[in-house]
């Protein structure tokens, strides 16, 4: 029979081997059936902040989905610091800070997925906390998207101009956030697809200046702005928000995909490589529209 929220689970009494600190899907409170589709390889609830943290040290079926994060955060902050010193040589203060808005947002975005993807097993309370602030740090590497999106594509556009088109797209997201972190319903398995569909939308407002950027300067211009970057990282983008919706490949083979490959991971993976492209394609933009001196 399923465990209760209340009672206590059977792996928290044994000795602290690897085999005693994981459970499978039947075993768990209601709170961390989130995928039916993974069968094993479950941490129980561990109502301690240790304990949990200690789960980094064996595999279970949040490790990929930890260290990906954690692997990705890593490798971030060095590469952008190397890019940004060899692309921005003498930068302006305002290129600094459009790109320091830019890392910042996808740093806090892989930040806060890799305490949310260590703790969830916490309780429920501790949980929903952090799964609003991992839903949030996404939110934030869009609207960080956003910024470069619009002052690169619009270089010689008023300065006033942008600041407002950036100000509404921050009133777009905060609205999302608002619905999707506190109408409970939001969080449920059943609106998964839904999520995702609303999470894809408000992601793809960071590539709103990029098409914009088409019908103004033409295709042709567009490429030395760095379109065919935007292109892959919109593929690898879209691609984040199927895997989440559809749960493949652990749906087409429930069990086999319980620690490594399932579709949380692909998530993650997708998200990194689509990150690269986009870093590029604004660097080009960049030096692009320094270059020309249009302005």
């Amino acid at each position: 029979m399923p465990a209760s929220d209340s009672k206590p689970l059977s792996a928290e009494t044994k000795s602290p081997d690897q085999k005693s600190l994981l459970v499978k899907w039947d075993d768990l409170p209601l709170f961390l059936r989130d995928n039916e589709y993974i069968h094993t390889h479950y941490r129980p609830a561990s109502n301690s902040y240790l304990t949990s943290i200690h789960s980094l040290s064996y595999i279970h079926n949040q490790t990929g989905s930890i260290y990906t994060q954690l692997l990705f955060f890593s490798l971030l902050f060095p590469l952008g610091y190397h890019l940004l010193q060899t692309t921005l040589p003498t930068p302006d203060l305002e290129d600094v800070i459009v790109f320091g808005v830019f890392f910042s947002g996808l740093m806090t975005c892989l930040g806060l997925s890799f305490v949310f993807h260590t703790i969830c097993n916490h309780s429920q309370p501790v949980q929903n906390f952090w799964l609003n602030l991992d839903f949030m740090g996404l939110l934030i590497a869009s609207s960080g998207g956003f910024v470069p999106g619009v002052w690169y594509m619009f270089y010689c556009t008023p300065f006033n101009t942008k600041i407002t088109l950036i100000i509404l797209n921050l009133c777009a997201q905060s609205i999302t956030a608002w619905v999707t972190l506190f109408v409970p319903v939001f969080r449920t398995p059943p609106w998964r697809p839904i999520r995702a569909g609303v999470f894809g939308l408000m992601g793809s407002l960071a590539f709103v200046p990029l098409i914009a950027g088409l019908f103004v300067h033409g295709l042709e211009e567009m490429v030395l702005l760095g379109g065919n970057y935007y292109a892959v990282a919109a593929v690898f983008y879209l691609s984040c928000a199927g895997f989440y919706a559809s749960r493949w490949p652990e749906k087409w083979g429930p069990g086999k995909f319980d620690v490594w490959g399932h579709s949380h991971q692909l998530f993650h993976v997708a998200g990194f490589l689509g990150m690269l492209p986009h870093i590029f394609g604004l660097l080009q933009a960049y030096g692009y529209q320094k270059e020309a001196g249009r302005c």
